[in-house]
């Protein structure tokens, strides 16, 4: 008899014990691994109908729900799990990632301050309040907005992501944390060294001497996804990129937001981005911009 994958080894195990909450739960989660939020989100719904009253079901419902482009059945399971569990910081993360995804900031921020209070361990609280934190640059319609202010918010996300990630050990979404970490470094340093030197950031005009600005070659596409496919979403996610001296992309942060995956695929895609350097007298030299990934249905 051939060999069974291990997908499908869970799935015999599930079809073996169709009564089991635990079972349907460790399904879902195999199911999230497997990038399937529809069946996952199928398998959630199994565990709570069959164990209604365990938190941590209904949160990792939540959480496939709001994977699956679901926002308002996402919050409603997220609240149901903290009337059983108030200090659920799952249910907290799940809750603040739908209101950054819907633009409410503050309150996403909120809920990140009570999830880092509630769990210090959990990485979610300090994902999602770098996330906040970069949020308020992206108000603005470019990067920086004041070099001084730029430097001292990178500075303190730095300080919060190592805070965050020498606390969550292993955790799976310490990988996450590691790599924001990563890049806020990146934007600290960059803001850092400029921060009294006007105008560095400003893009170079033809009359500026010596001089030669940088050189897109090529800028992948980034995907739709079929969670944002379903919702018809349509928007534009703006990004700070920084095009590294070195011909490599030095750093990337989110200044808008969209969900349904599609932030994570334009990270991936601006990854991507070939470039020349911006040249200054002969040198080449670092800088930011600002770079936009539209998406429309129509």
């Amino acid at each position: 008899m051939p060999r069974l994958s291990a997908f499908s080894a869970r799935l015999a195990r599930v079809l073996a014990h169709r009564d089991n909450a635990d079972v349907w739960n460790y399904l879902g989660l195999a199911y999230v691994q497997a990038g399937d939020s529809k069946d996952a989100r199928k398998a959630f719904q199994k565990a709570v109908g069959l164990q209604p009253s365990d938190p941590t079901f209904r949160v990792n419902l939540a959480m496939a729900l709001l994977l699956g482009g679901q926002i308002d059945k996402s919050q409603s399971e997220a609240r149901a799990a903290l009337k059983l569990e108030p200090k659920n910081a799952g249910a907290f993360y799940v809750l603040g990632t739908g209101y950054l995804w819907e633009g409410k900031i503050e309150d996403a921020g909120r809920l990140a301050d009570e999830m880092i209070n509630i769990d210090p361990a959990f990485p979610g609280g300090y994902i999602l309040k770098y996330e906040t934190m970069i949020a308020s640059i992206g108000r603005g319609k470019a990067i920086p907005i004041n070099l001084d202010n730029e430097a001292e918010l990178f500075g303190q996300a730095v300080s919060l992501l190592e805070t965050g990630l020498a606390k969550s050990g292993k955790h799976p979404l310490s990988s996450v944390l590691a790599e924001n970490l990563r890049d806020a470094k990146v934007f600290h340093t960059y803001f850092a060294n400029r921060k009294n030197r006007a105008g560095a950031d400003v893009l170079p005009t033809p009359s500026d001497p010596g001089v030669t600005p940088f050189k897109l070659i090529s800028k992948p596409k980034a995907n739709y996804t079929n969670a944002a496919r379903d919702k018809l979403v349509n928007g534009t996610i703006r990004l700070a990129v920084l095009l590294g001296a070195n011909g490599k992309i030095g750093g990337i942060i989110k200044l808008s937001s969209l969900g349904y995956g599609l932030d994570e695929e334009v990270i991936r895609a601006a990854r991507g981005i070939k470039f020349t350097p911006k040249m200054k007298d002969g040198k080449p030299v670092d800088t930011i911009v600002t770079m936009e990934y539209s998406f429309s249905m129509y």
